[in-house]
């Protein structure tokens, strides 16, 4: 029974560090727009895109240009 205790006690710390590790990214752009991504959004330097998954699953693609800003959430 211990054992047992035990492991249920590791399994339910390792799920809320892995979810405290987990964040989100408020994404504001020039027209006033807000997306909040599901991760650090990936930039690629050859077409100057921030591509990322916003909370509905939906994968975005916006121009360096279109965003004002990029701020992460708790």
């Amino acid at each position: 029974m211990k054992k047992l205790l035990t492991l249920v006690v590791c399994m339910v710390l390792t799920w809320s560090l892995a979810a405290c590790a987990h964040k989100n990214y408020m994404i504001t752009t020039t027209s006033g727009d807000r997306f909040v991504s599901m991760g650090a959004p990936d930039y690629d330097v050859v077409t100057r895109n921030y591509t990322f998954t916003d909370t509905q699953g939906k994968t975005r693609r916006l121009n360096k240009n279109e965003i004002e800003t990029i701020q992460a959430r708790n």
